[in-house]
């Protein structure tokens, strides 16, 4: 109040100084209240405001001044008047005064007409008590000045109308808030006819003042205001004032609200029906806005009428401005969600109603396509938008341009900055004309009110489910899915998930109430009947040229629109739009929407959408075209592409939980588009990270290796900047953006419910199956029936695939988990496996396929482990039954047929390598991380592994496995009747494949010749590298799982073990099998071990009754009672528990771990005749030694069952497979040959590996397995014969190892024939006596007789000698007649039951007898022997002696043996073996000696002679012609030198010291030991060399010499002795060979060696010399024995005769005597020269006057010994023996004569022809001894007396030495020396 004093003083100052002169009462007054002020001051506390209002002296100097009507007093009046008014310092009843004043003045000037407005509002407002006539006074005043022309006045009153009028409204609602007093005023009106209301009076005032607006505005004269006009525009936007401010108080006043009725809306469809300019009608507009609005509950009919009215105004035909108009109010309308539901309510959903709501979006959408040349939209006109309630058909528009709005500003658009307004038509009230509105703001208004429509339906409906969960209207299941906002969907992508059921629940009573069903039911219906036009709208829209914020509006209106047709269960209008979306999502390019792409191999069109399964099915990247990939490459993913897919991500990731078969369109657009933006490689010939800066950027990916690496985008750089532009780092944060949602999209798959997670994985299923071809049995009906036309295009891997592999990863917990169906789980892994065995998927997807359902198996075992801790079989189960059908798939029932079209369509199997590959690491995988916890299912493993090696053996040829198949084209065997007449049963064969086997099939008897394919063309099979993964696990469950294996399970184990073993694809693996059926041999004894140590202990703890005493016992003897409790265990092994197939029945523990050891012995057994010779052989090394190591610790039972179960079998089994083999590889080279096919590489087998020369060919391979066999058998029944031995058949067992060594022996390589004589001598060199009682001496002894008759056999028939080519076909039948009978006696001398064992001998005994035996067997052979003879000794006979001997004799001869030891120094070893043979036999039984010597006699001649010429030598007394050079001899390789040299010692040993055996003389042994020694000396210097390296050089005759004098110095002397007890003929026989050899030996034809020097041919001489002295001193004596004929002592005499030459004549060479050489080198060198004939020249007879070259005898001193040996046998000299002496001397004498008349003959005849030549000095020198000797000699008595048959010889003999003397006279006489 301080300031009201002051200022009324300085105005009352100045309104006195004004009126002081002309109104001096207004000066009155005014000094008046200038006291009453300053009273006032003077009283402090005092109210001023309330003390002036009690007066009317405050207002008296005022109102006086405004009577004055003068301008300054006016304007000082008005403001103090408005002072006090502000203070309320005026009373109410001077009101109306002032009101009358002013309007008094309101004539004046602007500037009081402007203080009286500024008057006029505070005064109503500070005064609430103006009512009616007051009120409508202010009122006038105000609109009086409206009127005026002056802007400022028309605008100021218009304002300060606006204010009051509002200010009226006010007060009524004021007046409501207070209760009526009853002194209070009270008006009655009446509403109608029947109706009256009671009204206050502020409720009064505006009832009468808001009629009178309307009746003025409608141009009808008012009731309350005294007003004549006013304008239509003012009183338009008073009412739209009042209603805009007041809505409230239309609603509760009926008095208002039925003016809304009565006089608002009549003159709105009055005005709208007339023309009026655009201020009226945007006024009314405005006004119907507000009605529409607000008053639409209380005016339906009306906002019907008005709503159809716009609706209409939006035709064509009607003015711009007036449609923009009805566009804005629409925009109004449709932002208000609640509005449009109750439009919906009472109009569309009234059936006598109009579609309102419907024809709102029908006119939007009709709107907006009218000219789609101004938007850029790529369409030409407008589809047809007229739908049907509930139509289900739509039309939709492909994505226009690829960007957002071009910066060419020439270019249609429709953006939020050039399609807009500043301010609104409906907002420009200061605009008299229409304003200019831009051609595409209505467009945009359309667009603005469609997306309002579906924000506001999303709005309504969306929030009443919870964030995270969405239940569809139709169920009551709560559906998880993921987080997602609709009001922006940026926000949406980078929010955190809480997605948690439990966290994210509806609350169930709210939304099923009543109420809210109703809503959600109104909202579905809206839904219905809004979604063809928004999806036509939009899609419209979507095409156009956008600019980013009304695409990125309308994409989440989009969004929003799609989402609550996703909650309110609508699928057709869901699916629609998302088909939609999809297709904005991805480029119209037509190489993606088309599918048709060019054959690559043909270059021809064709269309992937073909017929059946194939018509979609996936194309790989690389598999196209350079072009098409070019055009891949080309293709651009626009903003709005990338936008589109951003929202599509929001949309699944929210709608996840309701969304069901629509899956499928959302997956196969993100499959696409994943592959754009993420795994699009470069083409081909482009190079990387080039493109055209052409057009908007485009994004190139590039594989980083993964499905789902980020992608990069090509930088498009400003070249000024060098900076990135601003759309590629919008494009970036797209794509960044797209890979988050992508991500969690699939992440959030885990918080779906059981029914969405089967849909989703359905949809994923589905689409997989539609790029590999697979048909998908689990389409739901609600999809389309026909296939989806987009190309699907993958890289390397399928998007598919993966993310199934992802989702099952990442949410293992619902699919394995025990209270859940396994449907889903069955879904996925049946799904990829078929995928994976489909025929037509492509490699890369069968690979993906693989990877998967690894990944997937071993996620769940490991997800199982460490949640629950303990196995779960039934999930090991399904994972094993998983893991079964990717090594073995089964096609389901329905899929089956299609499999095998298609499978004989492309030839391919029903599985292939790389899916079995994958089951099977898994498998390992595992059996690695969690084998110890498997408790079931060890069977189904067993089988997965076994089946790897049952596919691989199909791939081999089947050859015949039985002998008589084998048999129908063999050669060796005559007929079929011979097979028939071995096997009269159709027995089975106790053979190896006795027990009946899967394992064993055909391949298994191939060679590794014959596991390659035949020569027709057929391909090689190709190794799948399946055998090594699946031996992988197998070996880790023999290594590290045994013990978790039952009996049963153990069975299956070594079955699989065998089938690995007899795989033909990987060596090592088979024999890594063996080594491991190794180690589940000891496992299998150690168990047994244990079960057998436990039950004994039982037992001794029984017997023992608990003593204490005996636990010191037990420990000692605890192997003792094993073993006897093995032993004891009386349960035998039955044949039909040896069937690997058949499971294990109940027997007891050991039982069965016995019949499982012997399954095991049987599996190594088929593995020993593998065709591949590594694995047979190590299998049979396995197989021996596993025996041999648990040898000591089998039963009986068990080691019957080995003998006639494993051992016996496998060896027939070997030899039979080795004849097959054999005969394959035969027929196979004559089919090679007659084919005229390429040499073979014989340097490798079919494998590949390098052979060795000794293991080139197939029966050289086989003969190693034999060895092993044979050797393993050999070393069994020497180690473990005395168990062997009281096996019940033993003696069958014996005597058919020894037919088999028999025949191994005699019918088998030189490897084989060795082998099995070391067998032979392996097993007899076992000493039986000292093992086993002695009361069974005599049997074992027995059995080594057999043994001794078997070596027999051998030596017999390996000698046999082969006929000669030249000898008759009657010998070679006998001889092959001998074979075949010996072998078949041989055979039946076995017991009939073991014929089905002998299949093997049947075959072999009609092969000949091997006759290439090496010397190792041979010296092998007669090795044995010596053991043998340990036994048999002291039973053995003369006669076995003579075999013995007739064996070694053939043995040592053995002529056809391809290798020799040198024999030369040293004796072989087989020539040595023979001697140490013949040194161990007993020479002290009768006749032993004579046929040691005489074989001996035999083997001195070896070196000589041809081993068969030497025995006919020998059978023919030693007749001169069988004896040749060893150089002439046809076998020349084994020398026998050695031999010679040392049977001469040991004969002339064994002859002294057996000297006085008759038999030596009466048999002719003496005889022969005489020819063996004068063999080597007949041959002299023809006889080989004696040494090569050894230090003895003595030549072989002078060591004969030698030996043959000493023999004869005791001999003779013996033989003579025994006088007549010798024969005549061998007493006569010894003479005459004893002459022969000293004429061979002393008149030898052969010529010394060229080499031989002087000396050592004096040397020879001299020993020569020394025969004669023999002969003369030791020899004769016993030669002229009576019982010597004479012929034989004249043999001998006259070869010393011979020996006496010293001289021979040379006629051809006489006339070389002229030449330099001496006589002596040219008779030296005559020796050795041959004519052209190749005859040596003769020596020369009586010579009777010759002048020839004389050439003297190389040994002239031998001759002049030889010459005086003569004249000592008829030297009367010695005289013991006197008789002998003289029969030599008679028979000496002649010859002795007639050389002495030669010489002295010759002498005189050529002494006259020399003339005064001299005589040569040989010449010479003879006459000189003759002549010497003449005179020295002293003849025997009567030695010329001859009998008188002989008086011829005796007058020859006298005339002879008349002669002799007469000339020996006469030439003495006449040549004196």
């Amino acid at each position: 109040m301080s300031g009201l004093t002051p200022f009324l003083q300085t105005e009352l100052l100045s309104l006195s100084s004004e009126a002081r002169r002309k109104h001096p009462e207004i000066k009155e007054a005014a000094e008046r209240l200038s006291a009453i002020l300053r009273s006032f001051k003077e009283r402090p506390g005092y109210n001023i405001a309330n003390e002036l209002s009690k007066s009317e002296d405050a207002l008296r100097p005022f109102v006086l001044a405004c009577e004055t009507k003068q301008v300054k007093l006016v304007t000082i009046a008005i403001g103090c008047i408005q002072k006090l008014i502000s203070f309320h310092a005026i009373p109410e009843t001077s009101v109306r005064t002032i009101l009358r004043k002013l309007i008094d003045i309101s004539v004046h000037g602007v500037e009081i007409q402007l203080k009286i407005l500024q008057t006029v509002l505070p005064l109503l407002t500070n005064y609430r008590s103006v009512h009616d006539d007051v009120l409508a006074e202010a009122l006038l005043i105000c609109f009086r000045l409206q009127d005026s022309k002056i802007i400022v006045v028309n605008n100021t009153a218009a304002a300060t109308l606006r204010q009051l009028v509002i200010f009226v409204f006010d007060k009524v609602a004021k007046e409501d808030a207070q209760e009526a007093t009853e002194d209070e005023p009270k008006h009655d009106i009446e509403l109608n006819s029947d109706d009256s209301i009671t009204l206050r009076p502020c409720a009064k005032d505006a009832y009468y003042l808001f009629r009178d607006l309307c009746l003025l505005t409608n141009n009808e004269p008012p009731e309350f205001l005294r007003l004549s006009h006013l304008s239509k525009t003012f009183g338009l936007e008073l009412i739209e004032s009042v209603l805009t401010n007041h809505y409230t108080l239309f609603r509760e006043h009926k008095e208002l609200s039925s003016l809304l009725r009565e006089r608002v809306c009549p003159l709105i469809i009055k005005h709208f029906s007339e023309k009026h300019e655009f201020p009226q009608t945007m006024r009314l507009t405005r006004v119907v806005y507000i009605l529409i609005k607000q008053f639409s509950e209380i005016l339906v009919t009306e906002c019907e009428i008005f709503l159809s009215m716009f609706v209409k105004i939006l035709e064509p035909e009607n003015p711009h401005w007036q449609r923009v108009l009805a566009m804005e109010i629409f925009r109004g309308v449709c932002g208000d969600p609640l509005l449009l539901c109750s439009i919906y309510r009472w109009y569309d959903r009234q059936g006598s109603s109009t579609n309102v709501f419907r024809d709102m979006i029908t006119a939007f959408g009709r709107l907006a396509t009218e000219r789609p040349q101004l938007i850029g939209a790529t369409q030409g006109g407008r589809d047809s938008i007229d739908h049907g309630a509930g139509a289900s058909s739509y039309s939709l528009h492909g994505p226009g341009n690829t960007t957002f709005t071009n910066n060419d500003p020439n270019s249609p658009c429709l953006s939020a900055s050039g399609s807009t307004m500043r301010i609104q038509c409906i907002d420009q009230l200061d605009k008299a004309d229409p304003p200019s509105i831009p051609e595409t703001y209505i467009f945009y208004l359309a667009a603005v009110c469609l997306n309002t429509i579906a924000d506001g339906l999303a709005g309504f409906a969306l929030p009443r489910f919870a964030a995270g969960s969405v239940r569809s209207v139709s169920t009551s299941t709560i559906k998880s899915v993921s987080n997602s906002n609709n009001n922006n969907s940026d926000q949406q992508q980078s929010s955190s998930k809480n997605n948690s059921s439990d966290k994210s629940t509806i609350d169930a009573n709210n939304n099923n109430s009543p109420v809210k069903r109703n809503e959600l039911t109104l909202i579905t219906d809206m839904a219905n009947v809004a979604w063809p036009g928004l999806l036509a709208a939009m899609s419209f829209y979507l095409s156009s040229n956008l600019d980013e914020e009304l695409f990125q509006s309308t994409m989440r209106s989009y969004q929003n629109f799609t989402n609550v047709c996703g909650v309110l269960d609508l699928v057709v209008p869901r699916d629609a739009f998302l088909t939609n979306l999809c297709k904005n999502a991805i480029p119209a390019a037509p190489v993606l929407s088309s599918g048709l792409f060019s054959n690559k191999n043909t270059g021809s069109s064709t269309s992937i959408a073909t017929t059946n399964s194939m018509s979609t099915m996936a194309i790989a990247y690389s598999d196209l075209p350079v072009q098409q990939q070019q055009v891949l490459a080309n293709i651009v993913l626009s903003d709005k592409n990338l936008y589109s897919l951003r929202v599509l991500l929001n949309i699944a990731m929210f709608l996840g939980g309701v969304l069901g078969p629509s899956w499928y369109l959302i997956l196969e657009t993100l499959q696409q588009a994943d592959f754009l933006l993420f795994n699009r490689p470069t083409p081909k010939g482009t190079t990387p990270g080039v493109r055209e800066h052409q057009g908007p950027p485009s994004v190139r990916r590039t594989l980083s290796g993964t499905t789902t690496s980020v992608s990069t985008v090509t930088a498009q750089v400003n070249p000024v900047t060098d900076q990135p532009s601003t759309s590629q780092l919008m494009e970036a944060d797209h794509i960044a953006i797209i890979h988050g949602s992508l991500n969690r999209l699939f992440e959030n798959s885990r918080f779906l419910d059981d029914h969405a997670f089967n849909a989703f994985t359905i949809a994923l299923c589905r689409l997989s199956s539609e790029a590999s071809g697979l048909p998908f049995t689990q389409e739901d009906e609600s999809l389309p029936s026909t296939k989806s036309s987009r190309a699907k295009i993958f890289n390397k891997t399928s998007f598919a695939i993966e993310k199934l592999r992802y989702i099952s990863t990442l949410d293992m917990g619902r699919l394995i988990n025990p209270d859940r169906d396994a449907g889903t789980w069955d879904l996925i892994t049946t799904h990829l496996i078929a995928t994976a065995n489909y025929p037509v998927t492509p490699s890369t997807i069968r690979t993906q396929c693989c990877e998967s359902i690894a990944d997937i198996i071993i996620t769940a075992m490991d997800f199982s482990l460490s949640e629950h801790k303990e196995p779960d079989e039934k999930l090991q189960i399904r994972l094993l039954t998983a893991l079964n059908q990717c090594i073995n798939y089964t096609p389901a029932k329905g899929d089956s047929p299609l499999f095998n079209n298609i499978d004989n369509n492309n030839n391919n199997n029903k599985t292939f390598t790389e899916v079995q590959r994958t089951g099977l690491d898994t498998l390992n995988k595992l059996l690695q991380t969690s084998g110890h916890s498997f408790t079931c299912g060890w069977g189904l493993i067993f089988e997965m592994i076994k089946h790897v090696t049952t596919a691989q053996q199909q791939q081999y040829y089947y050859y015949p496995t039985t002998a008589t198949e084998y048999d129908e084209n063999n050669d060796y065997l005559n007929s079929e009747a011979k097979i028939n007449s071995i096997h009269e049963e159709p027995a089975e064969r106790a053979s190896i494949d006795t027990t009946t086997s899967s394992l064993r099939t055909n391949s298994n008897h191939t060679t590794t010749a014959t596991t390659t394919t035949t020569n027709q063309g057929t391909s090689k099979h190709q190794p799948s590298g399946l055998i090594k993964v699946a031996f992988a696990s197998l070996q880790l469950i023999c290594t590290d799982f045994l013990s978790l294996l039952s009996p049963d399970c153990l069975r299956q184990c070594i079955a699989t073990l065998g089938a690995f073993g007899m795989q033909n694809e990987d060596v090592n693996i088979s024999l890594t099998a063996i080594g491991l059926l190794w180690n589940l041999s000891d496992f299998i004894q150690t168990k047994r071990l244990h079960s057998t140590k436990s039950t004994s202990t039982k037992k001794t703890d029984s017997e023992h009754g608990g003593d204490s005493n005996s636990n010191e016992d037990e420990d000692e003897d605890n192997s003792d009672d094993v073993n006897s409790t093995m032993e004891d265990d009386d349960t035998p092994i039955e044949k039909h528990w040896l069937n690997i197939d058949q499971p294990l029945g109940s027997e007891k523990e050991t039982t069965t771990l016995s019949i499982l050891w012997m399954l095991l012995l049987l599996q190594l057994s088929h593995i020993c005749t593998d065709p591949r010779p590594e694995v047979r052989n190590g299998a049979n090394q396995t197989l021996f030694r596993t025996i041999m190591m648990n040898g000591s610790v089998l039963n009986q039972h068990l080691w019957s069952a080995c003998i006639w179960e494993v051992l016996f079998p496998l060896l027939d089994a070997i030899k039979m497979s080795a004849i097959r083999a054999v005969r394959m590889m035969q027929q196979q080279e004559q089919e090679a040959k007659a084919l005229s096919s390429s040499s073979k590489d014989q340097d490798r087998d079919a494998s590949g590996f390098m052979l060795h020369h000794s293991r080139d060919t197939v029966d050289k391979q086989w003969d190693e397995t034999k060895v092993l066999v044979l050797t393993g058998l050999a070393n069994i029944f020497r180690d473990f014969l005395s168990k062997l031995y009281v096996l019940p058949k033993f003696e069958r067992a014996w005597s058919l190892i020894l037919a088999h060594l028999e025949d191994s022996c005699l019918r088998s390589s030189q490897e084989v024939s060795l082998a099995s004589i070391k067998s032979f001598q392996t097993i007899v060199s076992q000493q039986p006596t000292t093992e086993i009682d002695g009361g069974k001496k005599q049997d074992i002894t027995s059995l080594w007789r057999s043994a001794w008759q078997s070596w027999l056999v051998i030596g017999e028939n390996m000698v046999v000698q082969v006929p000669a080519k030249q000898d008759d076909n009657d010998d070679e039948d006998e001889e092959k007649h001998h074979d075949d009978s010996t072998a078949t006696r041989r055979i039946k001398e076995l017991d009939s039951e073991l014929h089905l064992l002998t299949l093997s001998l049947s075959s072999s005994s009609m092969a000949p007898i091997s006759n290439d035996f090496s010397q190792e067997m041979l010296t092998a052979y007669v090795n044995m022997f010596t053991d043998l003879y340990k036994v048999i000794s002291t039973t053995f006979n003369l006669c076995d002696v003579e075999s013995l001997l007739g064996v070694l004799k053939n043995v040592l001869v053995y002529s056809t043996s391809q290798q020799y030891r040198p024999d030369i120094d040293h004796l072989s070893p087989l020539q040595e073996a023979v001697l140490n043979v013949i040194q161990i036999l007993d020479m002290g039984k009768p006749g032993i000696p004579p046929l040691v010597l005489r074989d001996l006699s035999e083997y001195m001649t070896l070196a000589f002679l041809n081993p068969q010429v030497a025995q006919q030598h020998h059978q023919q007394g030693g007749d001169d012609k069988s004896k040749f050079s060893p150089q002439q001899r046809r076998y020349s390789t084994v020398t026998y030198i050695a031999l010679n040299k040392q049977t001469s010692e040991m004969v002339v040993e064994m002859f002294k010291k057996h000297i006085n055996n008759l038999s030596l003389y009466s048999e002719g042994v003496f005889e022969r030991i005489i020819g063996a020694f004068g063999l080597p000396m007949k041959l002299k210097y023809d006889c080989p060399p004696s040494y090569k390296h050894g230090d003895d050089k003595t030549p072989l005759w002078k060591l004969a010499t030698s030996g043959l004098l000493e023999v004869l110095q005791l001999g003779l002397e013996k033989l003579h002795s025994f006088g007549e007890d010798v024969p005549l003929d061998r007493f006569i026989g010894v003479w005459r060979t004893l002459v022969d050899i000293f004429h061979g030996s002393l008149l030898s034809p052969s010529t010394p060696p060229s080499n031989m020097t002087i000396e050592e041919l004096d040397v020879d001489e001299h020993f020569d010399i020394s025969v004669l002295s023999v002969i003369q001193n030791d020899i004769v004596i016993y030669l002229g024995e009576p019982r010597v004929p004479n012929e034989l002592i004249k043999k001998l005499v006259d070869i010393v005769h011979q020996s006496s030459r010293l001289y021979y004549v040379d006629e051809s060479n006489s006339h070389r005597k002229n030449n330099m050489e001496s006589e002596e080198e040219i008779a030296t060198k005559q020796l050795a020269i041959e004519d052209e004939d190749n005859v040596r020249y003769d020596r020369s007879g009586d010579i009777i006057g010759t002048t020839g070259t004389i050439v003297p005898v190389m040994k002239e001193s031998f001759a002049y010994a030889a010459l005086k040996t003569l004249f000592v046998l008829c030297s009367a000299e010695k005289q013991d023996h006197l008789e002998v002496r003289k029969r030599i001397a008679r028979a000496t004498i002649p010859i002795l004569l007639e050389r002495c008349e030669t010489i002295l003959r010759n002498y005189t005849a050529d002494e006259p022809l020399l003339g005064r030549c001299p005589f040569p000095r040989v010449r010479k020198e003879e006459m000189l001894f003759f002549l010497r000797q003449s005179l020295d000699l002293q003849l025997q008595r009567d030695i010329l007396l001859c009998k008188e048959e002989d008086k011829v010889n005796e007058r020859h003999c006298k005339t002879t030495f008349i002669i002799w003397t007469k000339r020996t006279f006469i030439l003495l006489i006449s040549n004196p020396m």
